[in-house]
């Protein structure tokens, strides 16, 4: 298989036949860490990079109606050479909260949004940002402070499978992006994935979002994982803000963590248990110490992928990902 991190876009075609991403997310550097994760309540990563990436380019998910988030298209593919961590730069699951300006610092996520008013219809947006390198955004392998702004496109649907761009917000898939600029205002996650690390044995996902726009994005540990974001709304437990900056963490007991059994649309709540990101984790101290029970109501998923998270991807769709109507 072609290295996805070196590969020119304009030269390697991936799934259903459309230009493959190289690279990796960006971020603003406000990391939590529980349990090998960041969250915006800890100053470092728990796994700091060996060296520094070279810039590539990090197709991102677009969601959200009154704010906007940001999540990585990640994958596992490529192992060092001491087989320590995964070498490619798609090795993150990273999620944002952002803002779009224009080269010239007006407002351009209006564009978006009037995108979404106007196409209902359409059930994912992607962005294109410029060529980056993923530590300088949010731990710079030299020290200082992280960068938080890059230029960008946003594209209706999948950019990778045909996704035509957002008037207002255009790039060419073989050009570097001018016209808008990603503010991120903060990170909400990042995890980099270890080859020794494991997931969890229960359906776990992360819980986010601003006001009553809330959002579960699946927690990704190890290959052969699934990538899912979702709107939800909960019932049993009020979150402020300030709470959600901190983020939280959702299981549901009992429930397999497999792509066949993930949170899908359905009537009614399903209970839960929530905890705090950043709540300490050890023997001495479970998840269950300190979780308490919450009712979500999932609502149709905005992004699903499995192939992708798989440490020898096909590129090819698959059945549940046909189902699912991506």
């Amino acid at each position: 298989m072609t290295n996805p991190d070196s590969r020119c876009r304009t030269e390697i075609l991936g799934r259903r036949g459309m230009p493959r991403r190289a690279a990796l997310g960006v971020a603003l550097g406000l990391p939590f860490m529980a349990g090998g994760y960041w969250t915006a309540a800890s100053a470092q990563p728990q796994h700091a990079a060996h060296q520094a990436d070279t810039p590539g380019t990090h197709n991102m998910l677009v969601f959200g109606d009154k704010t906007v988030f940001l999540s990585h298209f990640p994958m596992f593919q490529q192992m060092s050479e001491d087989g320590a961590r995964f070498a490619t730069k798609h090795r993150f699951q990273l999620i944002m909260e952002v803002e779009f300006r224009t080269s010239q610092g007006l407002d351009a996520t209006k564009f978006y949004r009037q995108a979404r008013q106007q196409h209902p219809e359409v059930r994912m947006y992607s962005l294109k940002p410029e060529t980056l390198v993923l530590q300088d955004l949010f731990a710079p392998p030299s020290g200082g402070q992280p960068r938080r702004s890059f230029a960008a496109g946003v594209f209706f649907d999948h950019l990778e499978r045909g996704g035509k761009p957002v008037p207002g917000l255009e790039v060419e898939l073989d050009r570097e992006p001018t016209k808008m600029i990603v503010q991120v205002k903060r990170v909400l996650h990042v995890h980099e994935f270890r080859p020794a690390d494991a997931s969890p044995a229960d359906l776990e996902y992360i819980l986010f979002g601003r006001g009553e726009e809330l959002f579960l994005a699946h927690l990704i540990a190890a290959p052969a994982d699934f990538d899912q974001i979702l709107p939800v709304s909960i019932s049993g437990r009020s979150l402020s803000d300030e709470e959600l900056n901190h983020g939280f963490r959702v299981r549901l007991k009992g429930r397999p963590n497999t792509a066949a059994d993930r949170l899908r649309e359905q009537p009614g709540p399903v209970t839960a248990l929530i905890r705090a990101a950043n709540a300490p984790i050890g023997p001495d101290k479970p998840p269950a110490a300190n979780e308490s029970t919450i009712k979500i109501e999932p609502r149709r998923e905005i992004y699903f992928e499995e192939d992708e998270l798989r440490t020898l991807p096909s590129f090819g769709q698959t059945a549940l990902e046909r189902d699912a109507g991506f």
